[in-house]
């Protein structure tokens, strides 16, 4: 999500009619940003991710389905809705298209923004 030309939040909205992305698609949307921009904790944290634990997940969820994944929202624009909104806006897609939804994260203290 740009914001005056600026990234403010990322995060990955995998649904079912498209293939995950790979390597070189996250590189082409910019993900080696990241760091810079919300630092390299954050970065860690989101690559930490792993496809072995969102497959161990889906065995447990019906089709169709989707995931929102890897979200981070600038240190600077925190608290202002920007994360909030984009969720909304991707939770009612899911929402008109009958997709089961998974958010994935590995903070326990982000639960609070999925609730």
């Amino acid at each position: 999500v740009l914001n005056d030309g600026k990234l403010v939040c990322f995060f990955m909205f995998v649904t079912p009619d498209i293939p995950d992305l790979g390597v070189l698609d996250q590189l082409r949307a910019g993900i080696l940003k990241i760091p810079f921009l919300f630092g390299v904790d954050t970065f860690l944290r989101l690559l930490k991710v792993s496809d072995e634990n969102v497959e161990a997940l889906e065995n447990f969820m019906a089709p169709p389905f989707c995931r929102i994944e890897r979200m981070v929202v600038c240190p600077s624009m925190q608290g202002k809705g920007i994360g909030s909104k984009y969720l909304k806006m991707a939770l009612e897609e899911a929402d008109k298209k009958q997709w089961t939804v998974m958010l994935c994260t590995q903070e326990e203290r982000n639960l609070v923004f999925y609730q």
